[in-house]
């Protein structure tokens, strides 16, 4: 999963068209979320018929899987790699390939030019290290670092793996009661009504990508996503335990939470890194970036219930909340806009 977090974005921004790399760009978020859906109902459904066996739910992400690796040796290799490598008359007919036609020219030239490489030989893929040696890559890693920090900061992966047990302290199965009995599996309804408006927000971001841009999406959404937080943890503070008013707050406050993280801190840092980095730095510059959200991923993930257990849900969220506030602030100072930019154009800034 590592490997396609890193992998997944560039072959796209790669093999797109600058004018639509945005919408491009926004599938992969598209397809996790539609995942993470599907999960849930699979979930309740074992919930339901099995009583929640842990060992099913598991090998149910057998079958993806195995699609996942068929549909890999259906794709053309990406045209800039291979020119990279100096097998250009290959490239070429990738390209042609990808773009379903011949003329192709204009866009080779600037692939080529790009790239700084002639027939016969090709400069070698920057280093992690290289890259860190070089002022502007490096600039624009620690940009693309922090981004990938906040995402998970902001507790976009501590909501979204313990949703079922925050709805269930919030007291959802108050208001579910009449549908479903049992607790848990109430929870996890509750959990599918709040996530299911992240598809259609998601298919919004990816028309908005190339209308608004990278930036303009992070400074707008995010200060939404704290005060969806903020009104998540006053219904813990205000409102009685199992009140029907707490549960739909709750439940409310979550799905907001979901739909503008969507279109704001959910694809936005990855699609930056995989555009921002000159050509011979853009695979190290994924691999960095991306190594920088897993690891927060794995730290925040780790510590909520811990912090939950220690110092309530409540002043949990507040923390998410304020490091909304701060992503917003650091969004507008130091993120630059890719919006229809060609590859080649940002790689001509070193």
């Amino acid at each position: 999963m590592g490997t396609s977090s890193a992998t997944v974005p560039v072959y796209i921004s790669e093999t797109s068209h600058s004018e639509t790399r945005g919408k491009a760009a926004t599938i992969p978020q598209f397809m996790i979320s539609s995942g993470i859906l599907l999960s849930y109902f699979v979930d309740l459904v074992i919930l339901a018929v099995w009583g929640g066996r842990w060992r099913i739910m598991l090998g149910a992400a057998v079958l993806p899987s195995l699609a996942m690796m068929c549909g890999v040796y259906t794709l053309a290799e990406s045209p800039r790699y291979l020119a990279g490598k100096g097998r250009m008359e290959e490239g070429l007919d990738n390209l042609k390939k990808i773009r379903g036609t011949e003329d192709v020219q204009d866009e080779w030239k600037d692939i080529v030019g790009g790239l700084d490489i002639n027939a016969n030989s090709g400069p070698p893929q920057a280093s992690l290290s290289a890259l860190l040696q070089n002022p502007l890559a490096r600039g624009k890693l620690m940009v693309m670092v922090a981004l990938q920090a906040f995402q998970q900061l902001c507790g976009i992966n501590a909501i979204v793996y313990f949703t079922p047990l925050i709805l269930k302290e919030a007291g959802v199965a108050s208001i579910l009661s009449k549908l479903v009995s049992d607790g848990n599996a109430a929870s996890m309804l509750g959990t599918i009504v709040a996530y299911t408006p992240k598809i259609p927000a998601l298919v919004l971001a990816s028309v908005l990508m190339d209308k608004m841009g990278r930036k303009k999406l992070l400074t707008t959404f995010t200060p939404v996503m704290g005060l969806s937080l903020v009104t998540l943890a006053s219904s813990f503070r205000f409102l009685q335990p199992g009140s029907k008013l707490r549960g739909l707050l709750a439940v409310m406050s979550v799905m907001t939470y979901g739909v503008v993280f969507c279109l704001s801190l959910g694809p936005v840092p990855s699609i930056l890194s995989s555009e921002s980095f000159p050509g011979k730095y853009r695979s190290a510059g994924m691999a960095g970036s991306v190594a920088a959200q897993w690891t927060f991923n794995a730290g925040v993930s780790l510590m909520f219930p811990i912090m939950q257990a220690k110092v309530g849900t409540e002043n949990v969220l507040w923390g998410f909340a304020g490091m909304c506030a701060l992503a917003t602030v650091f969004s507008a100072k130091f993120v630059e806009e890719t919006k229809g930019k060609k590859l080649e154009d940002m790689g001509k800034e070193e």
